[in-house]
């Protein structure tokens, strides 16, 4: 998937919609899920830390938490046994755009 798509798929995963409003003149764009904010573009979830904290919040039940985690350590740590540091390690200092493809995995929203 693309940087693209990846944001796309999240937004709409966490209450985003793409519409066009129609006023006094017709608004298209990224409605936040409050269902008032307009963004033209949506946050850089592939790029962007903060952003994805946000998303992975949504995660609501310990079986998403833990599938996320599971799909995270595959992305960032396969390499090490869970009880070792560096698993740790490497989980806590995975970059916005592993956790962005772990939660489109964890979610069911990952294409090849």
């Amino acid at each position: 998937m693309t940087n693209e798509e990846i944001n796309a798929a999240i937004a709409t995963a966490c209450g985003w919609k793409y519409e066009i409003r129609r006023s006094y003149r017709e608004t298209p764009g990224w409605f936040h899920p409050n269902g008032i904010t307009l963004c033209e573009q949506l946050p850089y979830f592939c790029n962007d830390l903060n952003a994805m904290h946000e998303v992975i919040s949504t995660l609501n039940d310990h079986e998403q938490m833990w599938n996320y985690l599971h799909v995270l350590k595959g992305i960032v740590a396969a390499h090490f046994e869970w009880e070792e540091f560096m698993c740790a390690w490497s989980l806590m200092n995975a970059t916005a755009q592993q956790k962005a493809k772990a939660f489109c995995i964890t979610k069911g929203l990952w294409k090849e």
